[in-house]
């Protein structure tokens, strides 16, 4: 942020211009306190020093003095005539005190305090509202950034992000972004993730460095603080980090100024580190070996502080982008764990819920491209895309709540089903082959032996037949 000034409270030269004889004489008694001059006419409007103008006349009145006046570089003690009145000519101009003859040497001594007093009060006041509208600037400018980074969809577009507004605040011409990661030893290291350039063209290929003092990055990471070089090329005594020139070589750049910030997390666990290279004068200028004295400058002070604030809230946004996209991973894995239990419990569909999916993708997809009506206005983006897969894939998910008979069902009837129609047609048989032997028995006792037997033929006939049927 800002570093706060503190205002003036003396007032190094105490000029006086005096349009009245009377006045710079008294002033003249005391030349160690004043600086008594003639009034010069017209009014000097770009002088640096404060002034106090003692004056009697309506000369005095001028569009220059009325601007010097409002820009807080002087203030006009009037001297009243007789009739105490003021010329028309002083309209619409502040007259800091009056004064009425015979002027008196303690009461002007007193005034001029006064207004210069004024003076440096309200020099004071106006510095300190520029500081406070540049610290509302920065904390705006903050509130934005961080806006954006919260809002990023993914890792990569929010670690380019990250670069983009560190550069655009320091206006910085190249910068490069490392993220710490950890083996499967456990060993920490940088990798090198991005980088950007407005100078020349660099090709970009990933690679890890060491965090440790061979390089500005791993040192910044080592020690959790940020590291701003005036010329990387010379740096302190103090810090053990060289530059390496090699890039500079085979590339013709020319590095100068470097700020190294690291990206620490709430809990002081750093997750990465933004290296930005050479702040310019504009952000419109190039740099060069030819160039770089004219136009590369010192990182201020004030974006040194933005960029350590930024590169905070760049550290929380990573963390959550990692802690979303491991939501989705856990997801995914959800997804395809309900298919896999899905398809298990119905063998005769296995594979039913990709197909489904492939089919319902590719048909938004179809549906995306399509520029003629009725589909002109429909349109799908890269998430909703991701549903429509989700609610595919999962579209039979109701039959892990199905009991397994009803969902594994291959006949019209349940195997219990079958076998009590099975057991209701032997009931009928045993009934017909019950109510027939009752009927023999019936004969033979009624009719007798002899009558039984002349009609034993056709008694066994009907029982041939409801064999016949039973079987």
């Amino acid at each position: 942020m800002s570093t706060l000034v503190r205002p003036e409270t003396t007032v190094a030269t105490r000029r006086v211009y005096c349009q009245n004889d009377e006045a710079r004489a008294l002033l003249g008694q005391e030349s160690a306190q004043w600086e008594a001059l003639s009034l010069p006419i017209p009014f000097p409007v770009e002088e640096e020093q404060l002034s106090v103008v003692i004056a009697d006349h309506a000369a005095v009145f001028s569009a220059e003095l009325r601007e010097a006046i409002q820009s807080h570089q002087t203030r006009l003690v009037y001297i009243l005539g007789d009739d105490h009145r003021l010329p028309p000519e002083s309209s619409g101009i502040p007259i800091f005190s009056f004064l009425a003859p015979p002027l008196q040497r303690v009461i002007v001594s007193s005034t001029l305090r006064a207004a210069f007093e004024n003076l440096q009060l309200c020099r004071n006041q106006e510095a300190l509202q520029t500081q406070l509208d540049r610290a509302r600037s920065e904390i705006d400018e903050l509130n934005e950034i961080g806006i954006a980074l919260s809002s990023s969809p993914d890792t990569a577009t929010l670690l380019n992000l990250i670069l983009q507004k560190s550069r655009d605040i320091t206006r910085s011409d190249a910068g490069s972004l490392y993220l710490v990661e950890e083996t499967e030893s456990g060993e920490r290291r940088l990798r090198f993730k991005l980088t950007h350039n407005d100078s020349v063209q660099v090709p970009f290929a990933e690679f890890t460095i060491p965090i440790n003092a061979s390089s500005f990055a791993g040192y910044v990471a080592l020690t959790g603080e940020p590291l701003h070089l005036e010329d990387a090329y010379h740096s302190p005594a103090s810090i053990p980090a060289k530059l390496n020139p090699r890039f500079d070589q085979e590339s013709g750049y020319s590095t100068r100024s470097m700020l190294v910030v690291p990206m620490k997390n709430p809990q002081g666990e750093i997750l990465g580190v933004v290296q930005l290279i050479n702040a310019k004068r504009r952000t419109d200028l190039r740099v060069s070996p030819q160039t770089v004295d004219d136009v590369v400058i010192p990182f201020p002070e004030n974006r040194r502080a933005l960029v350590s604030s930024l590169a905070s809230q760049a550290a929380v946004a990573i963390e959550n982008s990692r802690l979303y996209e491991s939501i989705q991973t856990l997801f995914e894995g959800f997804v395809k764990a309900s298919v896999v239990a899905i398809e298990s419990r119905d063998p005769t569909t296995s594979g039913h819920s990709f197909r489904v999916a492939d089919l319902t993708v590719g048909l938004a997809e179809a549906v995306d491209r399509c520029d003629m009506s009725p589909f002109r206005e429909i349109n799908f983006s890269r998430a909703e895309m991701k549903e429509v897969r989700y609610a595919s894939l999962l579209h039979d998910f109701g039959k892990v709540g199905v009991r397994e008979e009803v969902l594994v069902k291959a006949k019209k009837l349940y195997p219990l089903q079958l076998e009590l129609v099975k057991d209701r047609f032997d009931f009928v048989r045993k009934a017909v082959q019950q109510g027939h032997t009752e009927r023999k028995l019936t004969y033979l006792l009624e009719k007798g032996r002899e009558e039984y037997l002349s009609r034993q033929q056709e008694f066994d006939h009907f029982a041939e037949e409801s064999r016949q049927v039973r079987d």
